[in-house]
């Protein structure tokens, strides 16, 4: 796990100016605050903003926050979505996230912002590099700019690439992280010159998730979920709900750049086109999902592990297909029980399932299999990595 180690390390370095400035942007204090998160739609950098902003939903008094690619934004542009939260929250910022600074949808909606002279709104940016085309927009309008490093290396391979994460798992799962804790601090109403000690002492708490990520990396229930993985004749439907359904299509982004390297295993060159298991990796609802059969595996994240979810374990185990439970209050009767001892159980889990990953990776390599970042590209080209 040692891209935890590097999450942790990034997470300690970052400049305690640039993340009070953004905690005071996004603190309502007596006022009504509207956000509106930005990023590539589709991407992981906009999943992990909103699964670690989630602790914000309940403040429903104070916060008004929409996401890039909601159904129901009040706006049909970036300038109509900003016009209208004026009218209602005295309090308006623009949160974005982006890796290289130059994404192309949050670009094009900054330019129109900073084009129409929005100085009532507050701009935000986490990013790894400052001076991109985004950050200097940022800059320009006298906004916040946050620095988030991320990968140091693109051309290792195998294990020296891997325990880096995935592509960009390190940057994304910092993001996630850094993000709830601004959340969890804004719901306890840190002070913005209070907040910077709280988030010292709070991402401490990063060490006791790799913990018990390692407890669980020894279970026969880990180890079935990695055998079934690497089974290139199995299709994977993850299922949750809520930001559990968030969390699932973040992993499955990676599972779809991973898996189809199983296919040398059965001595065939991964092809994203092929119609095989390796490349059939579905987030239930968010797809035409086919149906499940007895080469299948269900995943299945929920807090609790109760209502519909216990549904679709039992009709997938009715099937034959393998069935895998993430949990931190549950356990299931027809699935194999990965249970989370966290106080953090959205953002442990995403950083259980790269872990998981990544161990799938290893398994790869292993096998003979050579993982490195232009073989994760070549499979998805079009992917927001």
């Amino acid at each position: 796990m040692n891209f935890i180690n590097e999450i942790s390390n990034n997470l300690n370095k970052i400049n305690p100016a640039e993340l009070t400035d953004i905690y005071g942007a996004l603190y309502a204090n007596n006022s009504s605050c509207a956000i509106y998160m930005d990023g590539q739609v589709g991407g992981r950098s906009l999943e992990g903003l909103k699964i670690g902003t989630h602790d914000l939903s309940p403040l429903v008094e104070k916060y008004m926050i929409y996401c890039a690619g909601d159904s129901h934004s009040p706006g049909r542009t970036i300038t109509e979505i900003f016009d209208n939260m004026g009218k209602v929250c005295k309090k308006c910022n623009y949160l974005c996230a982006s890796g290289t600074g130059k994404s192309d949808d949050p670009y094009r909606n900054l330019t129109e912002l900073a084009g129409n002279n929005k100085s009532d709104i507050l701009l935000n940016l986490i990013t790894s590099y400052p001076d991109s085309p985004m950050g200097n927009i940022i800059q320009e309008q006298d906004g916040n700019v946050l620095e988030l490093k991320g990968r140091k290396s693109n051309n290792n391979k195998n294990g020296d690439y891997i325990k880096e994460g995935l592509l960009e798992d390190e940057l994304e799962l910092a993001i996630t992280e850094l993000t709830s804790v601004i959340s969890r601090g804004i719901s306890q109403e840190i002070e913005p010159n209070e907040f910077y000690e709280y988030y010292k002492n709070t991402i401490d708490e990063i060490k006791t998730t790799q913990y018990n990520i390692g407890e669980l990396q020894g279970t026969e229930e880990y180890k079935a979920l990695l055998e079934n993985l690497i089974d290139p004749v199995k299709s994977v439907f993850s299922c949750g709900r809520s930001v559990d359904n968030d969390i699932l299509k973040m992993s499955n982004i990676r599972l779809g750049h991973v898996r189809p390297l199983t296919m040398n295993l059965l001595g065939i060159d991964p092809n994203a086109v092929l119609r095989i298991g390796a490349n059939r990796n579905y987030v239930i609802g968010e797809s035409c999902t086919p149906n499940m059969d007895e080469n299948s595996i269900l995943l299945c994240v929920s807090k609790s592990g109760t209502g519909k979810i216990e549904k679709y374990l039992g009709d997938a185990h009715k099937i034959g297909a393998e069935c895998f439970l993430v949990t931190e209050e549950g356990s299931a009767e027809n699935a194999k029980t990965l249970k989370l001892d966290t106080h953090n159980f959205y953002t442990d889990s995403c950083f259980l399932l790269s872990t998981i990953l990544t161990d799938l990776g290893y398994k790869l390599i292993d096998e003979g299999v050579e993982v490195n970042e232009a073989v994760l590209k070549a499979l998805h080209v079009k992917d927001k990595i």
